[in-house]
């Protein structure tokens, strides 16, 4: 079983990688995955530490993956955001 903090970090990157193009805000994100925005900001800064996110800040920033989909697995972005 995976923590909420890793079922969060998941939904943001599946979604982050269907929208490969652009930057998402994080009010989109939360939206869209259902994570509060708060609880978000802490998932997002650990992928970002773990570099599988970037983010820029500013009019049309926002978060986006650093690498492909195809590159990423899903146990990468659950030690970004949790010890196992």
């Amino acid at each position: 079983m995976i923590s909420s903090t890793a079922t969060y970090a998941l939904r943001a990157v599946v979604f982050l990688a269907s929208q490969p193009d652009r930057y998402v805000n994080r009010s989109e994100i939360s939206d869209a995955t259902r994570v509060p925005h708060e609880y978000l900001l802490k998932v997002l800064n650990q992928l970002d530490a773990a570099e599988i996110v970037e983010s820029r800040r500013g009019p049309g920033g926002g978060y986006r993956l650093r690498m492909s989909a195809d590159e990423l697995t899903s146990l990468e972005v659950v030690q970004a955001v949790d010890s196992i």
